[in-house]
């Protein structure tokens, strides 16, 4: 199940641009709460599932995974989710441009990496 979450997270990601998020700042916390909803998945899943798709970004990407920050989880767990999630974004969006290839390319080669 952590997979098929860290796949449906990477696609949200992929799609939530800094316009759509500025727009929107509900934007992508209701997504993310709609993925949980649909696998029945609670936060702790969701941040094991993010900690997955940052694996699978970093494998698919020519990004070097020895400079990228690991992300620290600490404190409330819904705050330190949603901070992961932004950073995720952000990573998605640096390995896109790192490989001239749109987010959603990213986010679909993580995807089949998880598979």
């Amino acid at each position: 199940m952590v997979v098929l979450v860290a796949a449906e997270v990477a696609g949200v990601l992929a799609r939530a641009s800094d316009e759509v998020t500025a727009a929107a700042p509900l934007a992508l916390p209701l997504a993310l709460s709609m993925c949980m909803e649909r696998h029945d998945a609670d936060v702790t899943e969701l941040v094991d599932a993010m900690q997955l798709l940052r694996s699978a970004v970093l494998a698919v990407s020519c990004l070097d995974p020895e400079k990228e920050p690991v992300p620290l989880v600490t404190g409330d767990l819904r705050t330190a989710a949603l901070g992961f999630a932004e950073y995720l974004r952000g990573l998605i969006g640096r390995a896109a441009r790192a490989g001239a290839a749109a987010p959603e390319v990213v986010a679909r080669a993580a995807a089949m990496q998880l598979a």
